[in-house]
């Protein structure tokens, strides 16, 4: 019972702890952070078969724009299947080049590019162009600080990582008159975070729970990206991909702790949680979204801390991704 409590606390974003006194007591407890639902919100989840209602726009040409491998063959692989003609870039410049010398019918821009992020694209081609496509920011920062930054720019929406074909149709369904839409996780989910200072009864022995998690890799990420493209060439590039990418941005941010630059830090960690979401590497992204949001204060408190914390996952997700690789059943169908 006390695992199961453990680990549907952990996918609430919360984390369950003990204070124990002998011959006294044992308290358990967890501290959940939860959105409030709209008044008159209905608690209902969607029914299956939302996404199936959800209109299958066509044939338009897109620009996609980020500077990770794994992010960009996933929306040229979900966007391809559906018959668009996509248009791929690594970074901000290229988005430029690219938006000057071609028409699109919709752009996709990562919001976290390393040269020029996707708010200054945005800005630079509204200021270039007597009339835009309608652009889409896509990002792993969920903080409605982020989201009025992005949304004032005046773009077409915000999507929110990972990204589902959902979140796309609807994007490119929309009607860019009607204002700015943003596409979010239905239940964010939150699966690990960095130990906290115990906090017991005087006396008492206070502290997190140590037990072995089941899983680093979400099974449903990887059933998703089989719906996206069956065969094994694909998983195999994206699974390879996502390795390389976490391996780079945590030694990274490691840099960026040994030097003590918060902000790149959080540039770091945001980078990680948009990689980790999209390959299902969910307690790594959980610890990345909470370091990207944590204040200047507590990460310089405790930056050595958060770094052996994703040092120890990225480590045990980068092993799972690559069993994996391993499985001769990786791809659901390898004729596809």
């Amino acid at each position: 019972g006390t695992t199961i409590a453990y680990e549907n606390v952990k996918r609430m974003g919360g984390e369950l702890r003990v204070d124990s006194t002998p011959r006294k007591g044992t308290v358990f407890w967890f501290e959940l952070r939860l959105p409030l639902a709209p008044a008159g919100a209905s608690p209902a989840r969607p029914s299956a078969s939302a996404e199936e209602a959800v209109p299958v726009v066509r044939g338009r040409r897109i620009l996609v724009a980020d500077d990770h491998p794994v992010n960009l063959r996933l929306l040229q692989e979900m966007l391809g299947k559906d018959g668009h003609e996509v248009t791929a870039v690594h970074s901000g410049e290229e988005a430029l080049r690219a938006l000057s010398a071609s028409d699109f019918d919709a752009v996709f821009l990562d919001f976290n590019m390393a040269d020029i992020d996707g708010a200054r694209v945005f800005q630079l081609y509204r200021f270039g162009r007597v009339k835009t496509a309608p652009t889409y920011f896509i990002t792993a920062d969920t903080s409605e600080q982020t989201a009025r930054k992005l949304l004032d720019t005046g773009a077409s929406g915000l999507i929110h990582k990972p990204i589902t074909f959902q979140k796309l149709r609807m994007a490119l369904a929309s009607n860019p008159d009607a204002g700015p839409v943003t596409l979010s996780n239905e239940a964010p989910v939150e699966l690990a975070a960095v130990p906290a200072e115990p906090r017991g009864a005087a006396g008492g022995s206070a502290g997190a729970l140590k037990l072995v998690p089941p899983e680093y890799i979400s099974p449903d990420a990887i059933d998703n990206l089989r719906d996206v493209n069956p065969s094994r060439r694909f998983l195999e590039a994206m699974l390879g991909d996502a390795i390389s990418d976490i391996e780079k941005l945590v030694e990274q941010l490691a840099r960026d702790v040994e030097a003590g630059d918060v902000e790149a830090v959080r540039h770091a960690a945001h980078s990680l949680k948009g990689v980790c979401l999209n390959v299902g590497a969910v307690r790594l992204a959980a610890t990345a979204g909470r370091l990207m949001n944590a204040s200047t204060s507590e990460v310089r408190a405790s930056q050595h801390a958060w770094l052996r914390e994703v040092r120890e996952l990225s480590t045990h997700s980068v092993l799972a991704l690559g069993a994996l690789l391993d499985e001769p059943d990786l791809a659901a169908d390898e004729g596809r």
